[in-house]
């Protein structure tokens, strides 16, 4: 792995970081606990959609790379673009439907602590 690739992790991995303490910090929650990291994966598509409402298994940290999603929820819809972190909970149902010709992200499927999950914490967000 060359140094540049290097360099793109660490600010992702500072990214998310700095994101998820923001939407903890904003919800009045002084901390949370992942107890479980149970995949993490790259996914690129130029076919991705949701056309029907359905959960997640586990909560996720979603780092858009490319592309542009719209998610929609029971209660709201938020767009998702290169750049941003996008936190979805596993138990809220969700569809959503891709805006440009690909997308691609990387996701960090997760466990909480029991009582910390992100449902709790008024998710889905998105940080930009």
């Amino acid at each position: 792995m060359n140094t540049k690739n290097n360099k793109r992790y660490k600010i992702n991995c500072e990214k998310i970081e700095t994101a998820f303490l923001t939407l903890i910090l904003n919800h009045k929650y002084e901390d949370i606990t992942i107890s479980q990291i149970v995949r993490a994966y790259y996914s690129k598509s130029d076919h991705w959609k949701r056309d029907y409402f359905g959960t997640r298994s586990y909560d996720a940290i979603v780092l858009f790379t490319e592309g542009e999603i719209e998610y929609h929820f029971a209660h709201k819809n938020v767009v998702a673009r290169k750049g941003d972190i996008l936190f979805l909970p596993g138990n809220m149902p969700y569809s959503g439907k891709r805006h440009t010709d690909s997308v691609a992200f990387f996701v960090l499927d997760f466990t909480c602590v029991s009582g910390q999950e992100l449902e709790k914490l008024s998710a889905p967000a998105v940080i930009t």
